[in-house]
């Protein structure tokens, strides 16, 4: 396996870094799957930073928004540590993962685990 990129996301009023670990720069992935991207998407309504991890690059970011919102919407009526939101006719999961050194959420994409959203304070 080859070494894996970190990207660095720096938050908007804030002194926090959170670093990405485990992103695999564009080029790190080789063979017949395409490679996973970090795309960095702008902040959802409520100025968390929506990353895109993804095989489709900065197109993905509209259906990173809407899964983004779907989940914020969801979050407010179920206090669960899993959803499970619909975004462009598709499902996701989404929790809260451990960063270093804060959480995020996480969200995947049930029919293509490769699709993922995060989301970053």
């Amino acid at each position: 396996m080859r070494s894996i990129g970190a990207a660095a996301v720096a938050l908007a009023g804030s002194a926090t870094l959170l670093t990405l670990a485990a992103v695999p720069s564009a080029a790190a992935t080789a063979g017949p799957h395409p490679a996973v991207q970090a795309v960095d998407c702008g902040q959802a309504s409520n100025g968390l930073q929506v990353i895109a991890l993804t095989t489709k690059g900065s197109p993905a970011c509209g259906t990173a928004h809407r899964v983004a919102e779907a989940y914020l919407k969801a979050v407010h009526d179920d206090d669960r540590k899993v959803v499970v939101v619909h975004a462009d006719d598709a499902r996701w999961k989404c929790r809260e993962r451990h960063g270093d050194p804060n959480p995020y959420t996480e969200c995947v994409k049930f029919e293509d685990r490769a699709e993922k959203v995060r989301l970053l304070s």
